[in-house]
């Protein structure tokens, strides 16, 4: 996965979760930081566990979903953020749904698993 499609990806996910403003932030040689920051809803905790495994989406919870895909959605075959996270080795994800007080910082393993 080249950086453009890293920030391609990224900020298909925040306009995914309705964000209204998406900012990001690349270093000069396009390796050291790929930062997105939105004002998207946010990840809810019970999908920060898959947030970033193999074949995982919260987009498709029942068949029914499946009527939406490629209308409502630019992404959902959970691949992007896997592959982020096992091409990075430190993968850091901060996230915050309306309601919780705080955001809490994801470390990722290159297996997609939540360290911390």
């Amino acid at each position: 996965m080249d950086p453009s499609s890293v920030v391609k990806e990224l900020v298909e996910n925040s306009l995914d979760a309705r964000a209204m403003a998406v900012f990001v932030e690349i270093s000069a040689n396009t390796i050291d930081i790929i930062q997105v920051r939105d004002n998207g809803h946010g990840i809810p905790p019970h999908d920060r566990p898959l947030v970033c495994r193999r074949y995982c989406t919260s987009k498709i919870r029942d068949f029914d979903d499946l009527k939406e895909v490629g209308g409502k959605w630019l992404g959902f075959r959970g691949e992007a953020m896997a592959s982020l996270a096992e091409l990075s080795g430190s993968l850091r994800i901060t996230t915050r749904v309306e309601g919780e007080p705080v955001a809490s910082l994801l470390r990722i393993g290159t297996s997609g698993e939540i360290q911390e």
